[in-house]
């Protein structure tokens, strides 16, 4: 099977126009959180002729093994940014800020898109609610609100579209809901698949099918509670719309993380420079281990479709990029104290000598797969992506500015995350544009 491109879309209208005192450009500050890789070996492949597309300098050539296409990707080329592709310096529309009124407070955004009609909606797990604003940012609607009862969130997630409904998925509750823009929750079902754990929301695969999975949880009843360096697997599902396990992708590592179990209490903290899992879902469910760049893909009935490998070795972990690290610490630390335990912990834990190989990975709405260059906790700049198009070739370069958290990609605009000078989250919509 071989990953095709999605028909071409005509992307939702937005305006500039600002509603007074609510929308204004500042510089954001969020990070982009990330999940999943995966490598096999593969045998009796025939080697093709390399493609002739995606950046210029970039080799690309394709072999299939037992009907799982191998796509080689050689080094990108370091000017590839010059290629035409750009984000827009200052957002076309902002929602939220410090003098925002109550309608444009967010807190813990866990999606924000908009629809086909141009309206924006935002969902938020500290509000605990959906949210539907025009397209020139007026407020129309809220959905939900704190509960476990019909209609209600613990914790929602925007996971994407089916039909005319938003797919919201509650961790805490283990439930699916289907949110109408102007109806609100039309329907709900619970997802306990087996042997899952903790369910986090991904994604929906194809539009069809819930992918869970990604979560960790530890247990003291095999001769108590882990310590030391951890890497714990986590076992991916697809759930139907009918709450039934549908696909049984299987188990995957999570984070690497320390563990310690001090004066009774126990703690694991993310390592470092750590290896972490990547995980992108839209027509196909691709994940990553970041031990090396390399993506695995595989389509809603679970067979393994693609793997996609970039010629590009991981970068050392140097005193420059430790230094930075520890200042980033102390900088984020919520007191003095809280910054010198940071750090004493730090110094406890054995530090990788690699970084990972990548960092995050999205699908646009045009079936694109974007893949973000790893950049450590400290190191400023912006973050880079590079775009590979359906077939696997590489197409472009985008850098998104530090701390925007990209949360829908369409077809010239992207809808994001940021902060304001103080920390308050706030929605961006900036104009991308794409290249040759």
């Amino acid at each position: 099977p071989m990953c095709l491109p999605r028909r071409r879309r005509a992307s939702p209208a937005f305006t500039a126009s600002r509603p007074p005192s609510r929308v204004r450009p500042a510089r954001p500050t969020v990070l982009l959180a990330a999940l999943g890789l995966f490598v096999t070996t593969v045998a009796g492949c025939e080697r093709t002729s390399p493609a002739s597309d995606g950046l210029p300098m970039a080799s690309v050539e394709r072999r299939d093994s037992a009907g799982v296409e191998i796509v080689e990707v050689g080094a990108l080329p370091e000017d590839a940014l010059a290629r035409g592709w750009s984000l827009a310096d200052e957002p076309a529309l902002v929602l939220g800020g410090i003098d925002a009124g109550d309608a444009y407070q967010f807190f813990q955004v866990s999606g924000a898109r908009l629809l086909p009609d141009g309206r924006l909606v935002v969902v938020s797990r500290g509000a605990k609610d959906v949210r539907v604003y025009a397209p020139d940012g007026t407020p129309l609607a809220v959905h939900g609100g704190p509960g476990e009862g019909p209609g209600e969130f613990q914790a929602p997630q925007l996971l994407g579209m089916r039909g005319d409904s938003l797919v919201v998925f509650d961790t805490p509750l283990a439930r699916v809901s289907l949110v109408h823009p102007d109806d609100g929750v039309v329907r709900t079902f619970q997802v306990h698949p087996e042997g899952v754990g903790y369910p986090i929301g991904q994604g929906l695969v194809a539009g069809r099918a819930v992918l869970i999975g990604g979560g960790a949880s530890f247990s003291s009843s095999d001769g108590g509670m882990p310590s030391g360096l951890l890497r714990p697997p986590s076992t991916y599902v697809s759930v139907d719309f009918d709450g039934r396990e549908a696909v049984r992708y299987g188990d995957f590592p999570t984070f690497e993380m320390w563990a310690e179990v001090r004066d009774g209490g126990f703690s694991a903290t993310s390592l470092p420079f750590g290896l972490v899992t990547v995980v992108a879902v839209g027509d196909l469910f691709c994940l990553s281990t970041s031990e090396a760049y390399e993506v695995r893909c595989w389509d809603v009935e679970g067979r393994l479709v693609r793997v996609l490998r970039v010629d590009r070795p991981r970068r050392p972990v140097g005193g420059p990029a430790i230094d930075a690290y520890r200042h980033a610490l102390l900088e984020d630390a919520e007191s003095e104290e809280a910054g010198r335990a940071a750090l004493q912990r730090m110094r406890d834990m054995p530090l990788p000598d690699r970084m990972p190989a990548l960092g995050a990975l999205a699908f646009d709405d045009l079936g694109n797969l974007w893949v973000m260059d790893y950049r450590p906790r400290g190191e400023a700049g912006p973050n880079r992506w590079t775009v590979f198009a359906p077939d696997g070739a590489p197409i472009g370069r985008v850098a998104t500015p530090d701390g925007f958290q990209p949360t829908q990609v369409g077809e010239d605009f992207v809808v994001g995350v940021g902060r304001d000078e103080l920390g308050v989250e706030r929605i961006e919509v900036r104009r991308l544009e794409r290249g040759g």
